[in-house]
């Protein structure tokens, strides 16, 4: 099926990555494209939140887990170049 490129108007696939036209692309980034740098931001400071919450242990293990996780799937986005 072919469909328009909001660009140019040039008829591409429909399962174009890009305008064979202009260049334009056609399908928008995963938000872990994006910013991958940002990933890691909210991961590492979750990390510290999760350390300042030595009242409630549970919860502050919890926090340090889930930032370790968004801190490595950063990291792991950055190493593979799919920005």
């Amino acid at each position: 099926m072919l469909i328009k490129c909001p660009d140019c108007s040039k008829e591409v696939s429909d399962q174009a990555v890009q305008c064979i036209g202009c260049g334009a692309p056609l399908v928008e980034p995963r938000w872990w494209k994006r910013w991958p740098a940002k990933t890691v931001y909210a991961g590492v400071g979750l990390m510290c939140l999760g350390l300042l919450m030595s009242p409630f242990p549970a919860f502050g293990i919890f926090l340090l887990l889930v930032g370790s996780a968004a801190t490595l799937f950063g990291f792991i986005v950055i190493k593979l170049g799919t920005e």
